[in-house]
C-alpha cells in the first residue's frame, strides 16, 4: 500500500514536470513564430540577404516603394533601377552584413547594420515600416536617404509614407 502511494506521488511529479516542460516549449515556440519572426530585425535580415544574393524579386517583396521609386512594380523593375543606379556610380551590392541594433517606435524602426561592400565595412541605418497587414518592410527611399545623408553628414529624415 505504501509502495503504491510512493509510486503515485512520483508519477504525479513526473506528470507536472512534463506539463511544465510542454508549457515552456509551447511558450518559446509561440514567441518565435508570433513575435520574433514578425520583428523589424528579421525583416531587415530578409532584405539584406536578398540584396546580398541579388534576388530582385525578394528585394521587391521586402520593401515599400515610395517617392521616386514608387513606379517599381516587380523584381524586374528593381533590377532595372539598380542597373541604372550603377551607371550613375551608385552600387549597393553587398558581400555581407551584421545587425548591430534596433530602435523601434510604434510603426517604424531603425535597424542599425554594418555591411561589407568592396572589402570595407559601412554603417547603414535601414528604415523599417510596419505595413497595414502588420508586416515589417524596408522603406527603401528612407533607407537610401539615410545612407546618403550619413555620407554627406546631412540630418536624417524619417521614412516616407507607405507605398504598395
Amino acid at each position: 500500500m505504501m509502495f503504491l502511494r510512493k509510486r503515485n506521488a512520483q508519477q504525479g511529479r513526473a506528470g507536472i514536470a512534463l506539463l511544465v516542460l510542454l508549457l515552456v516549449v509551447a511558450g518559446a515556440a509561440g514567441w518565435y513564430f508570433l513575435v520574433y519572426l514578425r520583428s523589424p530585425q528579421v525583416a531587415a535580415r530578409q532584405f539584406l540577404e536578398a540584396l546580398k544574393t541579388q534576388n530582385y524579386e525578394q528585394i521587391y517583396q521586402t520593401c515599400v516603394w515610395t517617392g521616386l521609386l514608387a513606379n517599381v512594380q516587380s523584381g524586374q523593375d528593381v533590377q532595372r533601377a539598380l542597373d541604372t543606379a550603377r551607371r550613375f556610380g551608385i552600387d549597393v551590392t553587398i558581400q555581407g552584413y551584421e545587425i548591430k541594433g534596433v530602435e523601434t517606435q510604434e510603426n517604424s524602426a531603425t535597424v542599425k547594420t554594418s555591411v561589407m561592400r568592396g572589402g570595407k565595412s559601412e554603417q547603414w541605418n535601414l528604415i523599417m515600416v510596419k505595413t497595414h497587414e502588420g508586416k515589417w518592410k524596408c522603406d527603401i527611399a528612407g533607407s537610401l536617404w539615410s545612407a546618403i545623408s550619413r555620407s554627406f553628414r546631412m540630418p536624417s529624415l524619417p521614412g516616407g509614407g507607405l507605398g504598395r
